[in-house]
């Protein structure tokens, strides 16, 4: 995760073109992929003595969920790379995979 914090008057399409454009960014610098970004308002963020924010105090604050974000990208897609392969879709016959069955349910059964 990326914490940061989004300066006062930035609107929320700048605020979302800035976070796009730092994700490729970090994979290609560092080699890493990371899960999201963060936006929290300007001086939300704690900070020490010194002026420099606090690792381990922010990241408490965003397991606590009390960062309060202003905005958030989620890319965990980037970042999960040990998914099964999915099964080719077999259909024999008249018989249907008890999976899709199951999701045409749910969505019968919300509509």
């Amino acid at each position: 995760m990326v914490v940061a914090e989004q300066k006062p008057n930035c609107t929320d399409e700048e605020a979302f073109t800035w976070m796009n454009s730092v994700v490729p960014a970090i994979e290609s610098i560092h080699g890493v992929n990371i899960y999201g970004i963060v936006l929290t308002s300007a001086g939300r963020l704690p900070r020490g003595a010194n002026g420099l924010v606090q690792v381990h105090e922010t990241k408490q604050h965003f397991l606590e969920g009390s960062l309060h974000p202003v905005n958030l990208l989620m890319c965990p897609h980037q970042c999960i790379t040990n998914l099964p392969v999915p099964k080719p879709h077999t259909s024999k016959g008249n018989i249907v995979d008890v999976h899709l069955m199951q999701i045409d349910w749910v969505r019968l059964d919300r509509v």
